[in-house]
């Protein structure tokens, strides 16, 4: 647990926002440099768009989590796997792709 300077846990900031992704990658999520991402989730809000995100990396049509309409990706610190602290990037196989994302950072290494 992360603790603030007088002990107690240091609560995360959350964001919550929805992004237009496009027939080329676009990126949903920077990569933390002076945070830690502690959560993540991605969903695919397009009416009929596949979504395929890459973490890390350049999203590639038909390549990565495909992300149906109404799919979904999440990760938090509770799984296995932590959240990576890299880019996270989609891409679309229609027009009008777009995604939801809530991502919980806190400042400082986790």
């Amino acid at each position: 647990m992360i603790q603030n300077e007088q002990g107690f846990p240091r609560e995360p900031e959350v964001s919550n926002r929805a992004t237009n992704v496009a027939q080329t990658s676009t990126v949903v999520a920077n990569q933390q440099s002076n945070a830690t991402r502690t959560f993540i989730s991605i969903i695919n809000t397009s009416a009929a768009a596949n979504i395929y995100l890459s973490v890390g990396e350049e999203a590639v049509d038909g390549k990565g989590f495909l992300l149906a309409p109404g799919g979904y990706f999440a990760e938090d610190t509770s799984s296995i796997v932590y959240p990576s602290q890299k880019q996270y990037n989609c891409i679309a196989d229609a027009a009008n792709g777009t995604v939801a994302i809530q991502e919980r950072t806190i400042t400082g290494e986790f």
